[in-house]
Formats: C-alpha cells, sequence, structure tokens
C-alpha cells in the first residue's frame, strides 16, 4: 500500500458519493443525431484492408530492391 495509506476502509468510514451534477448519465437519442457506426463495419474493413496491405508492402520491397540492382 502507497505510504500514509491506513489500510482498506473500516466498515465505520463514511460512505461519500458525487455530487448529483457531476453524475453523467446517458443521454436521449435526439432527432438530429447521428447513428453509431457499426463495430462489425469497422472490423471488416479493417480485414480488407489488412488483407491487401501485408502483400503489396511486400511487392513494393521487392520491387524496390529489384531496382536497386538495376539502376
Amino acid at each position: 500500500m502507497p505510504e500514509g495509506s491506513t489500510g482498506p476502509l473500516s466498515s465505520e468510514a463514511p460512505l461519500v458519493a458525487a455530487p448529483q451534477e457531476t453524475i453523467v448519465t446517458d443521454r436521449p437519442e435526439r432527432a438530429h443525431d447521428f447513428p453509431a457506426f457499426p463495430v462489425s463495419a469497422a472490423e471488416r474493413s479493417i480485414e480488407t484492408v489488412s488483407r491487401f496491405a501485408g502483400p503489396l508492402v511486400f511487392f513494393v520491397a521487392l520491387g524496390g530492391i529489384v531496382w536497386l540492382f538495376v539502376k
């Protein structure tokens, strides 16, 4: 425990809650709010980009090495 700590709170310790104005609650959806972006669509797009990014980097690097040797 950190220095100065008295250990776990006793059952006699008062419970303190945050003031009501600082409590954040979910606000109701308004008509002009955009819908949340679906996580599944983001995952599919990341997987699609990743599928082509690996081979693309490989062939660009291979082409750069060949270009250095030919030049």
